[in-house]
């Protein structure tokens, strides 16, 4: 794979807690992320200094809030953003300090592989932090190979998820009318439960009403319970029927949807079994 210069982001290093911001070959600015509490103060000063809009974002290119504090800065790499140039600084005590700019240029660093090698540089950093005689070309050619990898990667996983989500979609029309039949017969079987517990309450509450007209002590605590027992079923239910991800629904959902499939033929199993593979594939990317 040949080694292509990223002229779009330049790379800078901090040392001795200070920066160098280089506006032009004669003028630069020179600051110390102590000397300012957030990074809003941070900003006003470069504006001041250079003139133009400065934007200060993480790798991903989203802005940092101006309440965060500048000095925290100092341990993670991020992007600042001044006219047409864009400036990635490094932390301080990292290999690229051994090799300030040309490292991150030399790489053809991009939004699909820069978080691939970041992840190895600072692992790298933990070995080699303190010393000073690491081979550039060895690192670039390692560097080089993660990238590699990760096209190859990207590529078999891409071809993964197409030949798993194409045998899904054979199955999911069929997956779909199971699913709510299962739901269908559920609701029913819940709704059924819920007349059943009414018609129990309204024989026993006419019944003694009629008989002792409530004054019998054990027909009222029977029916006070009764009474308890529906409020809670119809508060479940309802909650059931409105959040069908909730446990028991989904739970009697899933036996139900087990017998169906079973009976038609339907493999219920490799289903499940290619959703849960696609789920964890594109977890792990």
């Amino acid at each position: 794979m040949a080694m292509h210069s990223n002229k779009g982001i330049k790379a800078l290093q901090i040392a001795k807690d200070k920066i160098i911001l280089p506006l032009t070959d004669e003028k630069k600015i020179e600051f110390s992320l102590h000397s300012f509490s957030t990074l809003q103060e941070l900003t006003k000063y470069l504006k001041s200094q250079s003139g133009t809009e400065i934007f200060i974002t993480n790798l991903h290119g989203t802005p940092i809030l101006p309440s965060s504090k500048a000095v925290n800065l100092r341990s993670e790499s991020f992007i600042i953003k001044i006219g047409n140039n864009s400036y990635r600084v490094f932390p301080q005590n990292t290999i690229c300090q051994f090799y300030t700019q040309d490292l991150f240029d030399t790489l053809n660093i991009n939004s699909k592989n820069r978080f691939l090698i970041q992840n190895y540089i600072d692992n790298l950093n933990n070995i080699y932090k303190f010393q000073k005689s690491i081979d550039k070309d060895i690192l670039i050619q390692e560097l080089n190979k993660r990238i590699e990898k990760g096209e190859n990667d990207e590529e078999d996983y891409r071809k993964e998820i197409f030949e798993l989500t194409k045998q899904k979609e054979t199955m999911d029309d069929e997956y779909q009318i199971l699913k709510k039949q299962a739901e269908t017969y559920v609701t029913k079987m819940l709704w059924g439960g819920f007349c059943i517990l009414v018609l129990q309450w309204m024989y026993i509450g006419i019944g003694t009403y009629v008989v002792y007209s409530w004054d019998i002590m054990e027909p009222q605590s029977y029916l006070i319970g009764l009474s308890n027992a529906i409020l809670v079923y119809v508060g479940f239910s309802f909650k059931i029927l409105n959040y069908r991800g909730l446990g028991i629904f989904k739970s009697l959902s899933m036996l139900k949807l087990e017998k169906i499939s079973k009976a038609r033929g339907f493999n219920f199993g490799r289903y499940e079994e290619l959703v849960k593979k696609i789920a964890d594939l594109k977890a792990k990317n």
